[in-house]
């Protein structure tokens, strides 16, 4: 009986130790990712006010999904790769060997993405005329010329994401997430200058611009931390992640999740002018609250988790997810009512003036509440995605992927034919429960494994 009782005074301090450490990290990186939110917010009032949800702003999101789509499947899963990675190197072989590692990740991602961005510019000629198929021939100009403006934004984007992951392994997450502020103010400037004469073409040529100054900045931190950007001499350490067991599964995840994106927007096109536009408006609330609270969340949880899975303390990382999915579900529900609630004055407020009418108000926000939904899931999925990285299973990601794509096909078709391009915004609920029964599936049948190999007892009294 003692040692059960000192046993769960175990767990629970060490679970309370680890919780802290989340809400540090989650408010250190949440803080600046409200500002950067913010200021993404004003671009993209100032982006409605410009160009509202018409022709130009079509060609524009169809011009960027391909860059977007590249960068995000090549480099948005380094972090879930590199972080436990990072633990156990520096764990086992100590920082002379981590700096190797970090050398060897930065010169092969960057040699990596530079590759992405010449197949792009070679491949992206022939895929457009799919992804806006009824578009005019001058529209798809447009389309294009755009496109070739944005293409070497995955260079610098995908560079951001490595730096950035590098920082918060190291336990840098204010100046990593500190330096997002500038991307939007950069967009900002662009248009508000150059909007005028040169129209569509500021919004590109200021994404491109924009991720200059973070990069730079985010280059320097690396360097002062003693990381050389310099070519490596070996790449022995490497097969531990690039490529691997563990970042190539993220990759295939990515790349299949990621064309849920393409699907989406390819077929809110072919409901006609503006619906890829009236889709994009009304994702904006959305991903204003995932890229603080999920990044936020996410960033901070990685290393923790990988930390107790390192240790083999399975009753503690049961209590850890355990609370914070409660505090995710109890927080998250009730104010995703009150905005769904809320929806239509909030877009009214946002983004109703210049070119952007009272009719486009009534369509993004049946499109916002319909996206609204999704918010509680996707957090609590985003948690259950991290702990599968943390337990080296990335692999379970591309079924979790493969089934999101067919779920999100099948219910973009059944659900736009009753609701149109709401229809689509209402399928990422369907794709999302779907995708989170699947992922706590997974992780409740590992983690039952891994407690019987240590002898550890299953914990279940939460």
């Amino acid at each position: 009986m003692k040692f059960e009782t000192d046993e769960t005074s175990r767990v629970n301090v060490k679970a309370g130790l680890v919780l802290r450490g989340m809400v540090g990290g989650f408010v250190s990186v949440g803080f600046f990712a409200f500002f950067t939110s913010v200021l993404t917010t004003v671009k993209e009032l100032v982006v409605a006010s410009r160009f509202g949800a018409g022709d130009d702003m079509d060609a524009y999101l169809i011009a960027f999904l391909l860059p977007s789509f590249v960068s995000v499947t090549v480099s948005g899963s380094f972090n879930p790769a590199f972080v436990p990675s990072y633990i156990k190197i520096l764990q086992a072989d100590g920082p002379e060997a981590l700096r190797r590692f970090v050398r060897q990740i930065l010169f092969l991602s960057t040699a990596l993405l530079l590759l992405s961005a010449i197949l792009l510019l070679a491949g992206g000629f022939f895929a457009l005329p799919f992804l806006g198929a009824s578009f005019s021939g001058q529209k798809l100009a447009l389309t294009r010329t755009l496109f070739f403006v944005l293409a070497p934004t995955i260079v610098a984007t995908g560079l951001l994401t490595v730096y950035t992951g590098i920082l918060n392994a190291c336990g840098s997450f204010a100046l990593a997430a500190s330096a997002t502020l500038l991307s939007p103010l950069t967009v900002i400037a662009v248009l508000l200058l150059f909007s005028g004469s040169w129209g569509i073409y500021a919004l590109a040529f200021g994404t491109l611009l924009s991720t200059v100054p973070e990069l730079l900045i985010l280059r320097a931190a690396l360097v002062r931390r003693g990381f050389s950007l310099r070519s490596p001499r070996s790449s022995a350490p490497v097969a531990q992640i690039f490529p691997s067991e563990q970042y190539l599964p993220l990759v295939a995840s990515a790349l299949i999740m990621s064309a849920t994106n393409i699907v989406d927007q390819a077929m809110a096109a072919s409901l006609g002018s503006g619906a890829v536009s009236t889709l994009s408006y009304g994702k904006k609330l959305v991903s204003f609250i995932i890229s603080v609270i999920s990044l936020a969340l996410s960033t901070a949880a990685l290393p923790l988790f990988s930390r107790l899975v390192a240790q083999n303390d399975w009753k503690a990382l049961r209590r850890v997810l355990r609370f914070t999915i409660a505090a995710v579900v109890a927080l998250a529900v009730p104010g995703t009512l009150m905005l769904i609630y809320a929806s239509q004055p909030l877009v009214r407020l946002l983004f109703q003036r210049g070119s952007f009418t009272a009719v486009d108000t009534l369509l993004v926000s049946k499109v916002q509440q319909f996206h609204l939904i999704h918010v509680p899931l996707y957090i609590v999925g985003i948690l259950g995605v991290r702990l599968l990285s943390a337990l080296s299973r990335n692999h379970l990601l591309i079924l979790v992927s493969s089934v999101n794509l067919v779920v999100d096909f099948a219910s973009n078709y059944i659900l736009m034919r009753y609701f149109g391009v709401a229809g689509i915004a209402l399928s990422s609920t369907m794709v999302y429960t779907v995708a989170v029964a699947i992922v706590f599936y997974f992780l409740l049948r590992i983690m039952k494994a891994e407690e019987d190999k240590v002898g550890q007892p299953t914990d279940t009294h939460g």
